[in-house]
């Protein structure tokens, strides 16, 4: 069975509007999310993923089985937050076939939590695994990690992409 797959590459929000077809689905899926989240809008977050959906988030459990237990997470990450600053993403590619779609970028999140005021900086890696389900591109799988420092075991929060590594 040939498969066929087409690749984008964005940096920054305002390019996906040019893409066609199915790659501007999907990257209005990551848009709507990123916006929801910028809201605090948890039924509007919720509303990009499958029932059935997995994700291996930065924070416990190891993994997260069904939108269920992922909006608790959600939530909790939500009410910590006093305020979320500018939320963006980059470095975006997605990769399509039929009615799956893959989709990595990098993640940058400012703002301040609610317990102690800390400010965050932070970047982090995010993969997305779509399905299109009843004409719908709905999240079904995803992962955010951070880097560690090897020897100390420490996360690397402070990262920031490395000029010419990345698209």
């Amino acid at each position: 069975m040939e498969q066929t797959s087409r690749e984008s590459t964005i940096t920054n929000r305002t390019q996906f509007s040019g893409q066609a077809g199915e790659e501007a689905e999907v990257y209005a899926v990551i848009e709507g999310i990123n916006d929801a989240f910028r809201a605090k809008d948890l039924e509007k977050i919720m509303s990009f993923y499958a029932e059935d959906m997995v994700a291996f988030d930065i924070m416990p459990p190891l993994e997260f089985n069904g939108k269920q237990a992922y909006r608790e997470a959600w939530k909790m990450g939500l009410d910590g937050m006093r305020e979320i600053g500018p939320f963006e993403d980059t470095h975006r590619r997605v990769f399509v076939s039929g009615d799956l779609a893959v989709l990595h970028c990098l993640c940058h999140m400012t703002g301040t939590l609610k317990k102690d005021e800390k400010k965050i900086d932070m970047w982090s890696r995010y993969t997305g695994v779509m399905r299109r389900i009843e004409g719908k591109w709905l999240i079904s799988h995803e992962q955010i990690s951070v880097p560690i420092e090897m020897e100390s075991e420490k996360p690397l929060w402070n990262l920031k992409p490395e000029a010419g590594l990345v698209h």
